[in-house]
């Protein structure tokens, strides 16, 4: 095997490793933009950690339905 063809072969394993990893699955999902989005208005205060009732608390008041109007900006 040629060294250009084994570093090809550890290119692609490296890929393939980095694609089990959670975060690359979450990066690479269909609605990763709505997670993220969740994610940023819950950590928007600052902190790196929440206790888990916290972060259930504003994981379920960032869900909750709002009206249409909250969603225009105002000047």
């Amino acid at each position: 095997m040629s060294a250009t063809t084994h570093a090809a072969v550890r290119h692609a394993a490296s890929l393939r490793a980095l694609r089990e990893q959670p975060l690359w699955q979450l990066l690479a999902a269909t609605k990763a933009p709505a997670i993220l989005a969740v994610l940023r208005a819950v950590f928007a205060e600052g902190d790196l950690a929440v206790p888990g009732s916290m972060l259930h608390e504003r994981v379920a008041r960032e869900l909750e339905p709002r009206p249409f109007a909250c969603y225009m900006r105002t000047r």
